[in-house]
């Protein structure tokens, strides 16, 4: 784990050495609030989020506008920007992107960005991966088409990325941000805040709540009025531990307040960057885990099947280091083939690669 302004800070909160009335100099976790698909149940949380002055993302699914269904009408999207919070999309017709063609992408990606433009949204920088779904292409795409972020609906807690709790900010891939799994009307208020207090715990980071309809049992991804009244007033009550809420397109621009990246700690390009053994054999390398090294601080590497389906993230320790266990994010070993991998860090240009496995 690294050691950072920030975790020193919170050890200082849980030791007593700082008091909660003591300044903060800068915020330590940021939540950002985050609802797909453009539900009119999401109207309910206007007035709660006015309450605290928090603003939240609320990602649109331009097509279904105004359709049967439950959807907001373009009125109640625009009554939403008029009231502070920010406009993400959610494509045009919410196909999962990774299996469409190239021309259906630019589409749904950059046509659903054009059309909140046209109706006087703006700006309109955050994008969420239908089905939560992206791979090299897609975020290339979506990045090309002027967003500044792309987020997925999974990725933090437990099984997920070894149990990463926060992204980084601002994170290595902008355009593969991880968020804690989508709200059940299962999940608990208990559930959601651990998110949160897991990351205050390990030295802050972001972390990105998702949510779909906001009602009473109406649907299986949805959270009560009442319990997300509870987790707002939660919130509030945290400013004092560094923990503020902020929208998707706040963080990106650098404008988080957040404690700035511990600096001078590694390489500043990937020039020495290595991925190895290259080839892992089976009969050579059994119970030996392939190491990436020579990477700058808060790297990560993606690998990738070479038709682009996604295996797993691995995160560079400090010392600019990471390692994976040839297995997939759900614990399963790969099977022989070639995979790619593509290498991010923060202000970094991305090096892409290749590994062979022969089991």
């Amino acid at each position: 784990m690294k050691t950072s302004l920030r975790s020193i800070r919170a050890g200082a909160l849980a030791l007593g050495l700082l008091s909660a009335g003591t300044a903060v100099e800068a915020a330590t976790t940021v939540v950002s609030i985050t609802f797909g698909g453009g539900r009119a149940n999401q109207l309910v949380t206007l007035p709660l989020l006015n309450q605290y002055g928090f603003k939240g993302t609320y990602y649109i699914i331009t097509g279904a506008m105004g359709q049967p269904g439950g959807y907001m009408t373009a009125a109640q999207m625009l009554s939403v920007a008029a009231a502070g919070h920010e406009i993400g999309s959610l494509s045009v017709n919410f196909p999962d992107l990774t299996t469409v063609s190239h021309s259906t992408m630019v589409y749904e990606a950059c046509g659903s960005r054009q059309a909140l433009l046209d109706m006087g949204v703006s700006p309109v920088v955050s994008f969420d991966y239908p089905y939560g779904q992206s791979n090299e292409t897609v975020e290339s795409v979506v990045q090309s088409c002027g967003y500044t972020s792309g987020r997925r609906s999974y990725g933090l807690g437990c099984p997920y990325s070894s149990c990463l709790v926060a992204e980084s900010i601002p994170p290595a891939n902008p355009y593969f941000i991880r968020t804690a799994p989508v709200v059940r009307s299962t999940t608990t208020l208990a559930e959601i805040q651990q998110y949160v207090i897991n990351a205050e715990n390990s030295g802050g980071g972001w972390v990105t709540l998702a949510f779909r309809d906001v009602c009473d049992s109406c649907d299986e991804w949805s959270i009560t009025e009442a319990n997300f009244a509870g987790l707002l007033s939660w919130l509030a009550a945290r400013s004092s531990l560094g923990t503020v809420v902020q929208p998707v397109g706040q963080v990106i621009s650098g404008n988080s307040g957040a404690a700035p990246p511990d600096a001078g700690l590694g390489a500043a390009d990937f020039s020495q960057a290595r991925v190895f053994p290259n080839p892992w054999r089976l009969d050579r390398h059994a119970g030996q885990s392939v190491t990436i090294d020579g990477l700058p601080p808060r790297s990560e590497i993606r690998f990738f099947t070479l038709s682009g389906r996604w295996v797993r993230t691995v995160e560079a320790s400090a010392g600019g280091q990471g390692t994976w266990g040839l297995t997939d994010d759900s614990g399963a070993g790969v099977a022989s083939g070639i995979y790619r991998y593509l290498i991010s860090a923060p202000g970094v240009p991305r090096k892409r690669g290749s590994l062979t496995v022969v089991r």
